[in-house]
């Protein structure tokens, strides 16, 4: 039976809210382009497949794929090319995730994708045979497939995301959402081909590139008080300084210490916003995240966010 469950999240303002609306994806959300933040998400539940169509400004994703659950992304509309684990996905190829393995996304304009993931015995039918296997055996996450297959999918989901706005409870809408999980199901089963085709072997691979960045990244936050420094990172990570910044720049075209200020960043909007905790001053949040030249933060923060940082505490109170 077709659930028709449509969950909605337009226009919000914070990148932790188009993280917290995922269901494919656990990750933390960094914007990388000043000014003030929008996005959206669209989930819709096709009995068997979650389909999640996420819009946004440019931002970092940074996190794993969800314990439970397996699928793939594709690029929609206006963005051309993004990068997934520090490979590049255009249009004519998806990038495969599974159960709890690292994701790393970087988008250089504004970002426009749909997830289409299952879970459990669920994947049955949606996706294809030996899915749980292909995405641990292929060297890259990154998989071409079928030209008009990936074209005819894209239209899928845009259509979707149209049809779900903006009356969730018109009529006929429980036959019209049948009629797109039968649309889906097939879209996928043609979207990778051939069906028969090996999957390559994983023979010898160096350390993953966006493993480093995640580990860099549970570094600064078990530290997040005090400067980190290249040598610092690179000998508690036990990589070297080319290393470390060939991780960044092929996983989000950034320098580390670029991504490390952005990271910190947003940690501190973050506490900000909670309204919470020791955060009773922008001076303690500031402190607490290793600002310690004040005027330069505000200015570099109204500059990433469009708003002051005192501004930001107020509209938590």
């Amino acid at each position: 039976m077709i659930s028709g469950h449509v969950t909605l999240c337009r226009s919000f303002s914070e990148p932790q809210d188009l993280a917290s609306c995922l269901r494919s994806v656990a990750v933390e959300a960094v914007p990388v382009h000043p000014g003030p933040f929008t996005g959206s998400v669209s989930s819709i539940d096709l009995d068997g497949a979650t389909l999640e169509i996420v819009r946004s400004d440019p931002v970092l994703l940074l996190g794993t794929a969800a314990e439970d659950r397996s699928g793939f992304l594709l690029m929609l509309g206006e963005t051309r090319q993004a990068r997934w684990n520090g490979a590049s996905i255009s249009e004519g190829q998806v990038a495969l995730f599974g159960n709890g393995l690292p994701v790393a996304v970087a988008s250089p304009g504004s970002f426009a994708c749909a997830f289409v993931s299952s879970a459990g015995a669920e994947r049955q039918g949606i996706l294809p045979a030996g899915w749980d296997q292909a995405w641990r055996d292929l060297p890259d996450p990154i998989r071409h497939v079928d030209a008009q297959a990936h074209a005819r999918l894209a239209l899928l989901a845009e259509a979707a995301e149209r049809a779900a706005f903006p009356a969730p409870a018109c009529p006929g809408r429980t036959e019209g959402l049948r009629a797109e999980r039968a649309t889906l199901r097939d879209a996928v089963r043609t979207l990778f081909v051939p069906p028969g085709e090996a999957v390559p072997r994983r023979r010898g691979r160096p350390p993953s590139r966006v493993q480093i960045v995640r580990e860099a990244d549970d570094y600064l936050q078990a530290n997040p008080a005090r400067p980190i420094y290249t040598d610092e990172l690179c000998t508690a990570l036990g990589v070297s300084a080319s290393c470390l910044h060939a991780a960044f720049e092929a996983t989000f075209g950034l320098s580390p210490h670029r991504f490390l200020k952005l990271r910190r960043m947003a940690m501190v909007r973050t506490m900000l916003l909670s309204g919470s905790g020791p955060w009773h001053s922008v001076k303690a949040a500031a402190l607490s995240h290793g600002f310690w030249h004040l005027g330069q933060f505000a200015h570099d923060y109204r500059a990433l966010f469009g708003e002051s940082p005192s501004e930001t505490l107020a509209r938590s109170r």
